[in-house]
C-alpha cells in the first residue's frame, strides 16, 4: 500500500512543468509544487518517501513533508534571510513582571542573608586574629576540614529546594511535608558518616598539615566540637529551613538568621573569645549556640504549618 503510494508520488513530481496536476484513482493530488494526500491518508505518510526544500549554492537542504493537516495554518516553520542563505528563527523578548517580582522576592531576602552571615564570619575571624599564628591556623585548618564534613549536608540542601519547591508548586502540601522529612533524615545518615569518618581519620587527616604540637592539638578540639555537633544540629539548621524558602517563607528565615547570627554568634564570640580570653574555642561554642537556636525557631516554623500559606500562585 505505501509503495503504491510512494509510485504514485513520484509519478506526479516526474510532470514536467506542470503546476496542478491530479491521479484520479488515488485521489492524490499537485498544487503549486506541493503533493496534497487525500483525507485518510493525510497522517499516514509512507516512510521511504522525502520531499527536499532546495536551498541555493547547496547550503542546506532540509526534509519537509509539505502535507496539509486540518485545523493548521500553512506557516513555514523556518524563514530564509534575505541577504544570505542562513536560516532563522524569529525570538520575542518579554519580561513577565508578575514572574520577576516572585523570583526576586526569594532570591533577595536569600541573597541578604547569605551576605550578613559571610560578613559576620570574617568579624569571628578577626576576633581570633587577635590571639596570635597558633589559633589562626588551628582555626583555618578547622575550617577546611569541617568543610569536607558537610559536603554531603549541602547537596541535600539543594535537593530540598528542588523537591519541595516542586510539591509546593503542585499545592500538595502533604508530599512537601513527606519529602521534606525524608531528606531531612537522609541528611543525617549523610551528615553521620561523612563527620563520623572526620572524627575516625582524624588524627591522620590533621597530620597531613604538619603542624606544631600546640597547633595541632588546638586543631583537633575545634574539628571535634563542629563535627560532633555537626552531626546532631547540622541538617535542621540548613537543610529544614530550605524547604521553608522552597514554600516562599524567606522573609522568616532571613530574620531568625540574622538575628542568631548577630545576638549568638556575634554576641557570645565577643564574650567567649575577647572577654573571657577562650580565643578559638569561645568562637566555635558561639557557634554550637547559634545552631541551637537556629534549631528551635525552624523546627517550630515547621511544624506549625504556617509556611503552606506563604505560596500564592
Amino acid at each position: 500500500m505505501h509503495g503504491q503510494k510512494a509510485a504514485d508520488i513520484r509519478q506526479l513530481q516526474e510532470v514536467p512543468g506542470a503546476t496542478e496536476a491530479v491521479l484520479p484513482q488515488t485521489g492524490i493530488q499537485r498544487q503549486h509544487g506541493q503533493i496534497y494526500l487525500p483525507a485518510p491518508e493525510r497522517f499516514r505518510i509512507p516512510p521511504e518517501v522525502r520531499f527536499h526544500v532546495p536551498v541555493p549554492d547547496g547550503v542546506l537542504a532540509l526534509p519537509v513533508p509539505p502535507v496539509q493537516i486540518p485545523g493548521m495554518k500553512d506557516r513555514p516553520a523556518f524563514r530564509r534571510h534575505q541577504k544570505g542563505h542562513a536560516l532563522t528563527v524569529p525570538k520575542t523578548i518579554k519580561l513577565d513582571g508578575k514572574m520577576a517580582k516572585r523570583i526576586l522576592g526569594i532570591g533577595i531576602p536569600s541573597a541578604f542573608e547569605n551576605s550578613l552571615f559571610e560578613a559576620g564570619r570574617i568579624l569571628v575571624v578577626s576576633m581570633i586574629s587577635t590571639f596570635g599564628t597558633v589559633q589562626i591556623a588551628a582555626n583555618a585548618v578547622a575550617n577546611n576540614l569541617d568543610g569536607m564534613g558537610v559536603i554531603p549536608g549541602k547537596a541535600l540542601s539543594l535537593a530540598m529546594i528542588t523537591v519541595v519547591g516542586r510539591c509546593i508548586g503542585a499545592r500538595d502540601d502533604e508530599q512537601a511535608v513527606y519529602y521534606t522529612r525524608k531528606l531531612t533524615v537522609w541528611s543525617y545518615i549523610a551528615m553521620g558518616l561523612s563527620n563520623g569518618a572526620i572524627l575516625l581519620f582524624l588524627h591522620k587527616l590533621i597530620g597531613i598539615y604538619a603542624l606544631s604540637g600546640e597547633t595541632m592539638v588546638l586543631s583537633e578540639l575545634l574539628v571535634r566540637i563542629h563535627a560532633g555537633f555537626a552531626i546532631l544540629l547540622w541538617t535542621l539548621s540548613f537543610v529544614l529551613p530550605n524547604a521553608l524558602r522552597a514554600a516562599n517563607d524567606v522573609k522568616f528565615t532571613m530574620i531568625v538568621s540574622i538575628l542568631s547570627m548577630a545576638v549568638w554568634r556575634l554576641g557570645f564570640s565577643y564574650l567567649l573569645c575577647v572577654r573571657m580570653g577562650w580565643g578559638a574555642v569561645g568562637v566555635w561554642i558561639a557557634m554550637i549556640i547559634d545552631w541551637v537556636c537556629r534549631v528551635t525557631c525552624f523546627v517550630l516554623r515547621f511544624r506549625s504549618g504556617v509556611w503552606k500559606t506563604k505560596y500564592q500562585a
